[in-house]
């Protein structure tokens, strides 16, 4: 299912997607962490602050170099439009529990869009963006002996609908 886009940076389709979806998802406020790559974190906060949404980040354990779930969770209800989680962080290499912070945030907001920079996670492990209910995941294939220049991102059916520039003539 999903769509696949690409681009010429990781970086390009995760500010991108964050732009697209910000113009349509209901919701009062947005959810991050302080471990995000800045083409994430920085999105959300400019569209956060466009759109007039408040923009919450989840704290660091400073033992783990990690995020705990509980900490993402306690900042998720019903009026949470975004929220965005890398799978690993390029910034202390801890592996979220993307399973867990996934799974439950859907519990409290059925209507979460969920995305996921997996840049840095990628190399190490498999992913399924359709198992863990994201919609938007990005990659850049030179992180594992892929080139420079080339970038994919998964688009969950819901996202990839969405009004976005693209050639009128030609099937979403």
């Amino acid at each position: 299912r999903g769509t696949i886009a690409t681009g010429y940076t990781a970086s390009q389709l995760m500010m991108e997607a964050v732009r697209i979806i910000s113009g349509y998802v209901k919701g009062t406020n947005c959810v991050t962490t302080i471990l995000e790559h800045p083409s994430s974190f920085d999105a959300m906060k400019m569209y956060a602050e466009k759109y007039g949404r408040e923009l919450r980040i989840a704290k660091a354990n400073k033992e783990t170099g990690g995020i705990d779930p509980s900490s993402i969770l306690s900042l998720i209800d019903r009026d949470t439009a975004i929220l965005s989680v890398m799978s690993a962080s390029n910034i202390s290499g801890y592996i979220m529990d993307i399973n867990t912070i996934f799974t439950e945030a859907r519990k409290i907001n059925p209507n979460i869009i969920i995305i996921s920079d997996a840049v840095q996670h990628a190399p190490h492990g498999f992913l399924d963006p359709e198992k863990f209910d994201i919609d938007v995941m990005n990659i850049a294939p030179y992180k594992f002996f892929g080139i420079r220049g080339f970038s994919i991102m998964y688009l969950s059916d819901r996202v990839s609908t969405l009004t976005h520039h693209r050639l009128l003539g030609k099937a979403s």
